[in-house]
């Protein structure tokens, strides 16, 4: 089968929007020569296994690992707001940032109000029915606290351990998807919500991606020091 791939002209920086508008990013790149269908082929393939692991993944969430971050947000949610005292200034901000805005964006682009809940009022009702999307570190989420002890990270005061890497507990924040230890057919997520934002919404619905992957370390001034992938038996890629 032939395959043409062709770069429309555009301005540098900018993609054709919706209704007039236009949504900024850096130009596709496009491979050069005849490498257009071998790049495409490999997109394909990669789309392929990704279905593929949503499908078995929806059959079974404990035992195939998640598509990506978000899947969390395509079912049944709730938040958890810690009520304790962060360890680091950093986590107690970046719930302050990241929940406010996560919630705001819910309500003004996707018509609904997302449930909110303090960490000390999760019920078991709640743990059997709902992805818990939990907010700050162990010392200011019960929850959380709870836990963290049986994810991949290891979270103290000084330390983010996640993988092989090491970092600052002071001036870092882990981000993560995994099943939730307390009840494995649904899904914790760890300080997260959607990272698509209110410029993204204006845009076209292609702009509406994750920016992370299942695991990320995320500086306090936002830009990311680690991202990537579980296998599908929830192991570091």
């Amino acid at each position: 089968m032939a395959v043409a791939v062709t770069a429309l002209p555009s301005p540098a920086g900018i993609r054709p929007g919706y209704g007039g508008q236009a949504a900024q990013a850096p130009p596709a790149a496009v491979p050069p020569g005849g490498d257009e269908r071998r790049e495409l082929e490999r997109k394909l393939t990669e789309l392929a296994v990704r279905v593929k692991a949503l499908a078995a993944r929806k059959a079974d969430p404990a035992l195939v690992a998640d598509v990506d971050v978000y899947d969390a947000f395509m079912d049944a949610f709730l938040c958890v707001r810690p009520t304790g005292t962060a360890w680091n200034p950093v986590a107690q901000e970046w719930v302050a940032k990241t929940l406010d805005v996560f919630t705001w964006n819910f309500a003004k682009w996707l018509r609904g109000d997302v449930r909110v809940k303090d960490d000390r009022s999760v019920s078991a009702g709640d743990i059997a029915h709902d992805n818990l999307i939990l907010f700050g570190d162990p010392g200011s989420n019960s929850v959380m606290a709870r836990v963290i002890g049986k994810l991949p990270i290891r979270w103290t005061k000084s330390e983010i351990e996640i993988g092989t890497r090491t970092f600052s507990a002071a001036d870092h924040v882990p981000v993560l998807i995994y099943p939730n230890p307390l009840n494995p057919k649904r899904d914790v997520v760890i300080n997260s919500g959607h990272t698509f934002g209110d410029e993204d919404f204006r845009g076209t619905n292609a702009w509406l991606y994750p920016r992370l992957g299942d695991y990320s370390v995320v500086k306090a001034n936002g830009d990311v020091a680690l991202s990537g992938f579980f296998d599908e038996q929830w192991r570091f890629t």
